[in-house]
Order: C-alpha cells, then sequence, then structure tokens
C-alpha cells in the first residue's frame, strides 16, 4: 500500500485550512478596524499585583485605559505605592487615610473629579486614597495596619458597601463568587479565623499577549465575548445562590450570611482598636447600592435580574439598621450617604442612570462630589476638620457642564 498519497493529502488539507484561517482572520481585523464596537475595547490594561499580606494590590507606576461601551478613562494612574492620588507624604497638619472598594478605587473617573481630591480640597488635608476593587472590610483592615497605620492618619473613613462587604469578607460567600484571590475569613466555633489560602493574583502578560490586546482586534472580540459569557448571570432565580449580592437584603437569610455579618463587625472593631493606637478618628461612611437609591426599586430589580419579586422577607432598609446597631455598640462615627442622595435626586428630579452611568453603577462625577461635600459637612459638624458650611450643591447641569451632563443622561460614549 503506497502511504504517500494519504500524507500528500493530509498535507494538501491542512495547507488550504491554514490558508482559510489566515484570509478568516484578515477579513476580520479588516472589518473590525472599519466597524469598532464595544467588544473590540479591551476593559482596561490596569494592572494589580500579588500581596502576602492583602491578597493583592494595584501596581504602582499604573497609567492605563479603562473601557466601558459607555465611557472611557484613558489615564488611571497611581502612585509608588500602588494608589491613586498623590504620593503619601505626610507633610500636611492634617492626614485623612480612605478605605474603600470599587467605589473609591473609582476607575471610571478622572482624578480631579474623584472623593479623594475634592475632600483634599476642602479640608485642606492630604489624602491618602486606599480604595482597592474587589475589597472588603477585613482586606481593608489589613491595608490600614500593613500601609497606613505607621502614618498616623488624623482621621480614617470607611466606604462600606454592603452589597459586596459582606460577601467579600467571609470566605464561603467570596470564593462563591470566583474571588480567589482576597484574604478573607471564617467562622468556627464562634470564633474567627483569618485564612491565608488566596491564589497569587499574576497579571503579567507575555510580550505577545501584550502585543494582541494593544493590536489585534479579533483578540479582543473574542475575549471580551468570553468575559461576557462568562459574567453575564442574570435570572430570576438567581437568590437561589447564596453569595448572591442582593442576599445582604434578607434578615437571617443562612447561617453563612450571619457569620459574614460576624466577620464584619468583627473587622471593625478591631480596625477601631487600631486606630486608638494611633490617635486616628475613625468614620463608617455607608453607601447606598442601586435599589436603595432607585427611583422605583421593583423596576429597577427587574430591569437587573427579570422579575420585580424579591423573595419574602426582602428588606431595603436592613444592612443599613443593623450598621448603625454594630457602630453604635463598637462607638464608631456612622455616616449614612442615602438621605443625602435620595435629596439631591428628588429636588432635581434625576432620572436613570442617577448618580451613575448608563453602562456602570459606580458613581458619574455627580455622585463624587455629593459624597465629598457630604462628608465634608459631616466632619465639620463633628468638629473633626475647620471650614466654613457650604452652600446647597448647585442643579446637575450646572456641577456638569451642559456638554457631559448630555452625554451621561444621554447614554453617549463619554471620553475623559
Amino acid at each position: 500500500m503506497d502511504l504517500r498519497k494519504p500524507v500528500s493529502l493530509l498535507r494538501k488539507y491542512t495547507g488550504l485550512i491554514l490558508i482559510n484561517i489566515s484570509v478568516f482572520l484578515v477579513l476580520s481585523e479588516i472589518v473590525l478596524r472599519l466597524f469598532p464596537s464595544k467588544y473590540t475595547e479591551l476593559k482596561s490594561n490596569y494592572q494589580y499585583q500579588s500581596d502576602s499580606v492583602t491578597g493583592y494590590v494595584p501596581r504602582p507606576g499604573n497609567d492605563s485605559v479603562y473601557n466601558l461601551y459607555c465611557l472611557q478613562n484613558r489615564h488611571v494612574r497611581t502612585n509608588t505605592k500602588g494608589f491613586r492620588g498623590k504620593e503619601w507624604e505626610g507633610k500636611k497638619d492634617k492626614k485623612i487615610a480612605l478605605l474603600g472598594d470599587s467605589f473609591l478605587h473609582a476607575l471610571t473617573i478622572p482624578e480631579d473629579m474623584h472623593t479623594s481630591t475634592l475632600l483634599s480640597s476642602l479640608t485642606h488635608a492630604e489624602i491618602w486614597n486606599g480604595g482597592v476593587s474587589g475589597y472588603g472590610t477585613y482586606q481593608e483592615l489589613l491595608l490600614w495596619k500593613s500601609r497606613m497605620k505607621a502614618l498616623k492618619p488624623d482621621i480614617t473613613i470607611v466606604f462600606f458597601f454592603a452589597e459586596n462587604d459582606i460577601q467579600n469578607n467571609h470566605c464561603t460567600l467570596c470564593r462563591g463568587e470566583g474571588q480567589i484571590y482576597n484574604a478573607c475569613c471564617e467562622v468556627k466555633n464562634g470564633a474567627i479565623l483569618p485564612k491565608n489560602d488566596f491564589l497569587v493574583r499574576n497579571t503579567d502578560l507575555t510580550p505577545f499577549k501584550k502585543w494582541l490586546g494593544k493590536h489585534c482586534y479579533t483578540y479582543k472580540l473574542f475575549k471580551n465575548l468570553r468575559n461576557y459569557q462568562q459574567y453575564y448571570p442574570a435570572t430570576k432565580d438567581i437568590f437561589r445562590k447564596e453569595s448572591f449580592a442582593y442576599n445582604v437584603y434578607r434578615p437571617g437569610y443562612s447561617q453563612i450570611w450571619e457569620e459574614g455579618w460576624k466577620v464584619t463587625e468583627w473587622a471593625l472593631r478591631e480596625l477601631k482598636k487600631e486606630c486608638d493606637e494611633v490617635g486616628s478618628k475613625l468614620l463608617i461612611v455607608n453607601i447606598p447600592g442601586m435599589l436603595p437609591i432607585s427611583n422605583d426599586w421593583h423596576s429597577e430589580l427587574k430591569s437587573q435580574i427579570g422579575t420585580d419579586t424579591p423573595p419574602e422577607g426582602f428588606d431595603l432598609n436592613y444592612p443599613v439598621e443593623r450598621m448603625r446597631i454594630i457602630t453604635q455598640s463598637a462607638g464608631i462615627a456612622f455616616l449614612d450617604l442615602l438621605p443625602s442622595f435620595t435629596e439631591y435626586r428628588d429636588k432635581h428630579h434625576l432620572e436613570n442612570p442617577l448618580f451613575g452611568w448608563c453602562c456602570d453603577s459606580h458613581w458619574n462625577p455627580l455622585g463624587h462630589r455629593l459624597s465629598a461635600e457630604t462628608i465634608y459637612h459631616y466632619l465639620l459638624k463633628s468638629g473633626w476638620t475647620a471650614g466654613e458650611p457650604l452652600p446647597p450643591m448647585p442643579a446637575p447641569q450646572e456641577v456638569l457642564g451642559k456638554k457631559l451632563y448630555e452625554e451621561i443622561y444621554g447614554c453617549k460614549r463619554i471620553r475623559f
């Protein structure tokens, strides 16, 4: 039997397949460059690095692009410590440390519009922005102890977001949401057990992948489509998933969530002890979620998960009321931003996306300014800072300017 003929056919068809693939890639690249879309821009080239204490931190010296289909922030920079904002020099008389998750990290916002920048201008203090996307209260405690305590801030402000933080603090809930790089805690026989079993977060890309991410539209398309399928879980049955964020609004829902609250309270009390040791005043600022802040939370719920009927016992007031009890018991100052936000919303008849973006629920410049001014007034009233009261915040069009206002509330593409 002559084996040369099958081998020759195999080579022939292999060659034809490779030629077809090459032609497809060339045509795909041409078409995608002529008609770019949200799927041909990678979400971000922002870099993190592994950290033996917290699990991960932003990489120092970032100057990155952050893309969403409704906005692009072209310069997200980090200082030599890896955090947004100016260097932590400790030269001013008043120093304020900020802790929080993605609301404080705020990759969608230019630095001059950020809460930390505005708060620095109002208080004339040196502000250290310790916000890191994905962090919970326990990681924020670890960050404060390892990076901020030695600098002795006069005031420490924790931006608390109940929909994420309870999850991130408890290992079962945290891992249930795929967060495998976070330091977290478990509860065993009533005791809090910190765990150090997080995976190392390696975001180093090979030179070839860096080149593809920068120049190849086809690569970016397939990468975005894969991520879209992986992270789009909207379904009316999602409450059955124990780690689902909105289960935080269900009092007594499960033992795991009760343990999550227990870990959170423990972490806040530990942070209070640490702050007391260096004379740092501690304030917890509650960030309202999309449901409590919306004009019609039933409609908002339906737009997100396909149903406007939550499980029995669903209570939007539960997390903030529980936080009031925890902070009062621990002797920690507490500020809820919801009243200020809803008052401003109603006064100016604000419609969706309210204080966020059409494609993202994190604060737009309006949310950052209102947050900064509300916190400033609280610090002023408490005697923690000096200054003069501010007049009521102007209307959205005056704060944002006509162009940016129309872009945000017209759901147009915004570039900073």
